[in-house]
């Protein structure tokens, strides 16, 4: 959650392609940019082209691996064209409202998580590699291009949002330490707490705009890493009904490390995004309790005090998927159950086929 991680997460996201550069765009960025995405589309192409995507077994799992496909590219489109040349202002607003913002150095949990994450994929692709030879890297080597991106995007939002979190907390902890101290002298004296509800608005409105141009830059890849990650989820499971044949063994490790690199994560953004909507609605009845020590106020205080309270309350941090839905706990019990409910579809669909094939 430092400044000092995300510094070091936009330099590789300009190398990755994936990240704007500080400055305006110059021809050999643009150029380098551009070759970098067409890359990927030929090679998605290629990888489409190549795969079979379960055309000999059912119309739903080939569904379910083609959308999975157009999600993969609809995130590199965005990540590399949308976010480099249309909201570039908007990215260095964001992490300009944070300039100040001390979290503790993560330089090191970084390298860890990307260290293990390329020791697990080695794994997975030396797996793989013993059941497809060289073919696999024709059929599924870009694929895991396109799923580190995905990582590294959720490592870059979690530090993110682990920012917003330090903030609010920050906030928290000023108005706990005025209120032991009131409780503390056991004395509610005729001065208004003013000054410190007049900061705390003023921090939170700032923090409420930069929720909002979060949202802006961030809405849809949020969203196509959730649809991806409930569509991963259920696809994993639908291996055991497909006609690819690996042993046991190998099947489950593919599914734990796939678990590993792609849910985990996911549940750690929406964990902590969780946590700011909380802390936010702490911060609420926090600053309920600090206006409380208005007794002996005048109306005119009395009534800004009200007044600043309520603006407060109004602007409580939200972070959602493209305006579709906010980002909450309860986004977890939604994956599994479409997944459930996919699997049951699926499960039907699959015994009504076998049964119209032995006919």
């Amino acid at each position: 959650m430092g400044l000092e991680t995300i510094e070091l997460m936009t330099k590789v996201g300009q190398v990755l392609a994936i990240g704007p550069p500080r400055n305006c765009p110059k021809f050999p960025q643009k150029f380098y940019i551009l070759v970098i995405f067409t890359s990927q589309c030929f090679f998605a192409l290629v990888s489409i082209v190549k795969n079979d995507f379960f055309q000999q077994d059912n119309v739903i799992k080939m569904t379910i691996a083609y959308i999975i496909e157009i999600l993969l590219a609809g995130f590199g489109f965005y990540v590399g064209i949308v976010l480099n040349f249309a909201r570039r202002r908007q990215w260095f607003e964001l992490l300009e409202g944070f300039s100040t913002v001390e979290g503790p150095k993560s330089l090191a949990k970084f390298y860890c998580l990307n260290f293990l994450y390329f020791v697990l994929t080695t794994v997975y692709v030396y797996l793989w590699f013993g059941y497809a030879q060289w073919d696999f890297f024709v059929r599924y080597g870009f694929r895991e291009v396109q799923l580190y991106y995905q990582f590294f995007y959720k490592l870059f939002l979690i530090e993110l949002i682990g920012l917003f979190l330090a903030e609010y907390r920050n906030v928290s902890l000023v108005l706990i330490k005025f209120l032991k101290h009131r409780r503390r002298l056991q004395n509610i004296t005729s001065k208004v707490p003013l000054r410190l509800v007049r900061q705390t608005t003023k921090i939170i409105l700032r923090l409420k705009n930069s929720g909002m141009i979060f949202n802006h830059l961030f809405g849809w890849p949020v969203a196509i890493i959730l649809a991806f990650t409930t569509l991963q989820l259920l696809n994993l499971t639908l291996y055991s009904f497909s006609n690819v044949r690996v042993t046991t063994i190998d099947s489950v490790v593919f599914f734990l490390i796939k678990i590993t690199t792609t849910f985990i994560w996911t549940s750690e953004f929406i964990l902590l995004c969780h946590r700011v909507t909380e802390e936010g609605k702490k911060i609420t009845e926090l600053i309920y309790d600090v206006r409380k020590h208005i007794a002996k106020s005048r109306p005119e205080e009395r009534k800004e005090l009200y007044e600043l309270t309520e603006t407060i309350a109004e602007n409580l941090p939200e972070f959602s998927a493209a305006g579709f839905f906010a980002i909450k706990k309860s986004n977890f019990l939604r994956m599994l159950e479409t997944t459930a409910n996919f699997l049951i579809v699926v499960l039907q669909f699959s015994i009504a086929y076998k049964k119209k094939q032995e006919k």
